[in-house]
């Protein structure tokens, strides 16, 4: 993971992750990107495809990735790996 930091290798990082979802072909090729930009400064970027999102969070080298509901289904830390989740006590 730590060779990850360009916006095409995040890009493929979230189009294999959400093939791994079972997102479809169709859905991904229609993926949509966006920027967050507060206060002129470049703060995340966001995936949209097939109900499903995906944010990059750029500071912190973070990829958090959502469900349909908006449920949190993983999280990668482009330095480390996959970051487990945390069950609620």
């Amino acid at each position: 993971m730590d060779g990850i930091s360009s916006t095409d290798q995040v890009r493929e990082l979230v189009t294999k992750n959400f093939a791994e979802q079972g997102l479809r072909q169709d859905a991904l090729a229609a993926m949509e990107e966006s920027l967050l930009v507060n206060d002129g400064r470049y703060w995340a970027r966001t995936y949209r495809a097939g109900g499903c999102m995906a944010m990059w969070l750029v500071d912190v080298r973070l990829v958090q990735f959502y469900g349909p509901q908006g449920e949190m289904l993983r999280t990668i830390d482009l330095g480390q790996g996959e970051v487990p989740l945390r069950q609620a006590a």
